[in-house]
């Protein structure tokens, strides 16, 4: 007896091996459509964030108010980068040294050709500000003088601008390897917070705070 002709296909085993490579067709169809709209998805939303960003960025421009730092603002008077790159007056030989991007090396007779050497304690801590009122920034910055021993000299130096020329106008010495806390000038003032060697302190290990406060009186710095 013959087999009506859909009973035929049906058992015929390249009917179902058809079958088969149908539906991994389908299959396949499906998770590229659905890979590209989760793929168009995610590049809306990241063109949404950009724009939203940037219309963040632009509010916050408009409606920032000027930030004004006397670290910040080196439109007139001294700069940062003279402070690195100035002479000054070295307190514990009587002479005048120049800083090269905040720092200089001389001989002091080390074995092997060893250099000692002063640089800026902390360049974090260089700070302008008007110290004389006459409209222009100084600056205040401590440097730090290694000689070749376990010392490590600290003084605080003035900085100002005459004309085209950088003038270490006063300093003064703050001690063999005190911690500098805070450097700031506030109101015409230096205020310093230090930590210092105290009763039973080694040299190594300052743990007494103090604070100082200096001013600026013509080629000196007094202590208030």
């Amino acid at each position: 007896m013959k087999l009506p002709t859909y009973q035929y296909f049906e058992n015929h085993p390249l009917f179902h091996f058809g079958l088969l490579i149908l539906a991994i067709i389908l299959l396949a169809a499906m998770c590229f459509f659905l890979w590209k709209q989760i793929s168009l998805q995610s590049n809306v939303d990241d063109s949404l964030q950009t724009q939203i960003l940037d219309l963040q960025n632009q509010v916050v421009k408009k409606e920032a108010p000027a930030f004004s730092s006397s670290i910040i603002d080196e439109t007139d008077g001294i700069t940062t980068y003279d402070v690195k790159n100035s002479q000054y007056n070295f307190f514990d030989a009587g002479k005048k040294i120049k800083l090269v991007d905040g720092v200089y090396d001389y001989d002091c007779g080390l074995p092997g050709g060893q250099k000692c050497q002063v640089k800026i304690y902390n360049e974090d801590m260089i700070i302008l500000g008007d110290l004389n009122e006459d409209g222009k920034k100084e600056a205040a910055v401590v440097l730090s003088d290694w000689g070749g021993g376990t010392g490590n000299f600290r003084s605080l130096h003035i900085l100002a601008k005459n004309g085209a020329a950088i003038q270490d106008v006063a300093n003064v010495y703050l001690g063999d390897r005190v911690v500098v806390r805070l450097l700031k000038i506030e109101a015409g003032k230096i205020n310093l917070n230090l930590l210092v060697q105290g009763p039973g302190d080694g040299m190594c290990c300052p743990s007494k705070e103090e604070s100082k406060t200096y001013y600026l009186s013509g080629n000196s710095l007094r202590q208030k």
